[in-house]
Parts: structure tokens; sequence; C-alpha cells
């Protein structure tokens, strides 16, 4: 990934990680969404195979990663991953479900929080393949839910969602005490509907700021802009899109 910068164990065939969970890191780390100090204590929820929490420390590297996965292989994965891009000192995989995350995780200790959550309700027709229908099917406000219990009290919490899901999203980040203070919708091309939508939670009552949308592709064809070029880096060709 990054050029070549750092690198990732997956799966050949089955769960491999998506372009949302490159422009997650981005948006966390960006200018436009980046909310706690190099200094700070950030938190994953939905690990996976390393790649946000890997991303976040290696564009902050005095900051420690807390990744939270709930598959014992992802986390296997996750952790040789760490392992080899030497970054064992700032990036920590724990094995835990975000709705028990009590005696795992200490309340109110994390400048920010970042989710990729599942994109899938649990009642959505699942994938045949057990790691995939785990990882993309699931209550979003499991994952809010826990994000606002871990937050320090001026933390933010960073989430990248499938955009036609976002009132969900914003209902679930009420209930729960967050507001969305930063949003930008992720376009495949000018002009088609938004596919994902980037937000940034907190308990403020700032108003809610738009940031200009990224397009991702050029139009008429599959290449990038270079917006979008620069924050995918080489990867960007062979990674698909969720939903």
């Amino acid at each position: 990934m990054l050029g070549g910068a750092l690198r990732v164990i997956q799966r050949r065939k089955g769960y491999r990680f998506s372009l949302d969970a490159v422009l997650l890191a981005d948006f966390a780390t960006s200018a436009a969404g980046a909310a706690w100090p190099a200094t700070g204590r950030v938190l994953e929820l939905g690990g996976g195979n390393g790649v946000v929490a890997m991303i976040l420390a290696h564009r902050s590297p005095v900051a420690h990663v807390t990744a939270v996965e709930i598959q014992p292989a992802m986390v296997e994965r996750a952790r040789r991953s760490v392992a080899l891009n030497g970054l064992d000192a700032q990036v920590t995989v724990i094995e835990a479900d975000v709705r028990r995350l009590d005696g795992a995780i200490p309340s109110g200790a994390f400048d920010g929080v970042v989710a990729n959550p599942p994109f899938f309700a649990p009642d959505n027709r699942p994938s045949p393949d057990a790691e995939k229908a785990l990882a993309r099917h699931g209550e979003v406000r499991d994952f809010l839910a826990a994000g606002a219990r871990a937050l320090a009290p001026h933390g933010r919490m960073h989430v990248v969602f499938p955009a036609p899901r976002w009132p969900s999203l914003q209902d679930a980040a009420l209930a729960v005490g967050l507001r969305p203070v930063r949003l930008r919708w992720v376009h495949a091309r000018a002009g088609e509907p938004a596919k994902l939508v980037l937000a940034t939670l907190d308990r403020s009552n700032e108003p809610v700021e738009t940031l200009p949308p990224l397009v991702l592709h050029q139009p008429g064809a599959r290449t990038y802009t270079p917006e979008a070029a620069k924050i995918l880096g080489e990867e960007g060709a062979h990674l698909p899109v969720d939903p």
C-alpha cells in the first residue's frame, strides 16, 4: 500500500480490504478531518486486516492505535501485518466484540475513533463467505455506541458508510449522543449519486460543515481524478468499491 510504504497480509480469495478503508484513513488524517494530535490515542472499531490502523500509524508516527476485531483469523493476519511493517510499538490489535468492550477498552480514553462499520443490515442477504458476511453485515449503532463510550470529552469519531444509508447512520449517531460536524460525499463520477459518505461525529453543537465532494473517476473513464489518485496511490487501480 501507499506506493510500497506498507504491506498487508490478506486472503487471496474472500474478504479483502476495499477502497473505502483507504478513503477513511485519509479522511481521518487529512486537514479536513483530523481530530487528534499526533501524540493522541486512537481506537479503530472493526480492524479487519489492519489496513486503516497501519495507515494511521504510518501518517502519525507517534500516535498509538488500538484496533478491535472480532474474527480470530483477521486478528492473526492484522498482527502479522503490523509486525511485517515494524509498527508493533504503534499498533495493538485485540480480539473483541465491539458490543462487549467493557474491561477491554477504557472508557473516555481515546482522542479519536475510526470505524468502517458493516455496510449492510443483519437481515440483508449475506455473502456465502462466512468471513465476508460477518464483516459486512451488522448494526451500525453497535459501532457508534462503542465509539461514543471510548471517546474523550472533546474527541471525534470518523466513519465511512454507504451514502444511501446516511439517514440510518445519522439516526444511530444521535441516539448515542454524537452529532455530525463534517461530511464529505464520495461520487464515482461527477453528476452521479454519491456512493459513500465520510463523516466526522462528536458531542459538540457545531454546525455541520459539508466539504467539497470527492469524485473518484474522470468523466467517461476508469482513470482516477488527480485528487483520488493522490489518496489511493498505486493500489487504487486494484481496489473494489464497497458497496
